[in-house]
């Protein structure tokens, strides 16, 4: 089980692998963190990687940090992931 921490909310919660992005988990818990293309190229939705890693299922240009993450295209890796939402 991959746990996911929504730091600023003060949310923790399973990762579920049938849902297709953070950005979905935290919506889905109720949280709106901006966002507006939900293809990872505005960067809109771009947030602080508190912990953990991820996996962003998109190639960009250029690519996020290593502390940050477009929770659009992003999926947790186990065991434990912290985003700043």
């Amino acid at each position: 089980m991959t746990e996911v921490v929504f730091a600023r909310s003060g949310l923790t919660v399973a990762w579920d692998p049938a849902i297709e992005s953070l950005l979905h988990l935290a919506e889905a818990q109720g949280l709106t963190p901006p966002y507006s293309c939900r293809l990872g190229g505005c960067l809109t939705c771009m947030t602080r990687l508190v912990e953990g890693e991820v996996e962003h299922t998109r190639d960009f240009l250029i690519p996020p940090e290593p502390d940050r993450v477009l929770l659009c295209s992003a999926r947790p890796l186990p065991p434990r992931v912290v985003v700043d939402v």
